[in-house]
């Protein structure tokens, strides 16, 4: 028989704004390579902050903290790992990782 208990954990939901037009107007090959990108990134600061990744779909992912195992202080690791989170988006677009800029590059005419 399986047994539980009742427990106060944090859960971090997050998605790619506009992901559905933006994937509409990619090869699905760069959908998914933008994707795993991004969940790498998001898992790293999620497990580098105590969390567990619950799921991930999509352009989704859900993590959360306190469960299975027992941290202090849950809330604020939640809050820390999103906020490296943004950091890393940040710097991925910055460097432009995912080659948006250089698709919205004119072309030059010889």
């Amino acid at each position: 028989m399986l047994t539980g208990e009742t427990r106060e954990i944090t859960i971090l939901s997050c998605t790619v704004r506009n992901f559905a037009a933006f994937a509409g107007q990619m090869e699905p090959k760069e959908t998914i390579a933008f994707v795993g990108s991004l969940h790498a990134a998001i898992g790293d600061a999620v497990l580098a902050n105590g969390g567990t990744l619950a799921r991930s779909m999509g352009d989704a992912v859900m993590a959360f903290w306190n469960a299975p195992l027992m941290i202090e202080a849950h809330a604020s690791h939640a809050c820390r790992a999103a906020l490296e989170m943004l950091a890393t988006v940040d710097r991925l677009n910055e460097e432009d990782a995912f080659g948006f800029k250089a698709a919205d590059a004119p072309t030059k005419n010889a």
